[in-house]
């Protein structure tokens, strides 16, 4: 597994080496981040992507190599690896109500989790196995993440004092470091 984070706040995404698969602000950053961590990770340029009949999507030719992307607000995260991953980023700062959280989260996952935390498990969660995002319930036991389901293994990080992100996946090996990739790597 490899993991890769860039701030990309205050760039001009018309800038970026590639363009995104989507108009979401971030989107062109997150596909520059892609084709260079399949540059470091494994000496391959970015291939077409395709989508499976459930939507997630894959390097064509490539489907021993599966990925992860995320980005919001200017935070772009990506992570390789050769079995299946998710990923999500959050700002720590993103306010969210009060009256949301005790909708969305039991007694249990407010003890055991920030409410960000909690949402970017969900979210990388839900690309590994899917579900409903509302639902989908984590807790801790001894500091070990303990996800829906015990087929998927799961982990939180701070790639900077700004930001938590977490990342699923099917094999209870993670890395332990993320590599910080310069903004100027992401653009033309």
């Amino acid at each position: 597994m490899y993991i890769y984070y860039a701030d990309m706040r205050g760039r001009d995404e018309n800038l970026s080496k590639l363009s995104g698969r989507s108009t979401t602000p971030g989107s062109a950053f997150a596909m520059s981040l892609l084709q260079y961590a399949l540059g470091k990770s494994y000496g391959l340029p970015i291939t077409e992507i395709s989508v499976t009949h459930t939507g997630r999507p894959f390097l064509t030719g490539y489907e021993n190599i599966h990925y992860s992307l995320s980005h919001s607000r200017g935070h772009i995260f990506c992570v390789v690896a050769d079995w299946l991953v998710g990923a999500d980023i959050e700002p720590v700062t993103r306010h969210v109500k009060t009256s949301l959280i005790d909708q969305l989260t039991t007694e249990g996952e407010r003890e055991d989790f920030d409410f960000i935390s909690l949402w970017t498990l969900r979210e990388s969660y839900f690309k590994v196995k899917g579900g409903d995002l509302r639902t989908l319930r984590f807790s801790r036991d001894g500091g070990r993440i303990t996800p829906p389901t015990d087929d998927v293994f799961c982990r939180l990080y701070e790639p900077n004092s700004d930001t938590v992100a977490a990342i699923c996946s099917v094999r209870d090996c993670f890395a332990e470091n993320i590599e910080t990739v310069p903004a100027a790597e992401l653009m033309r």
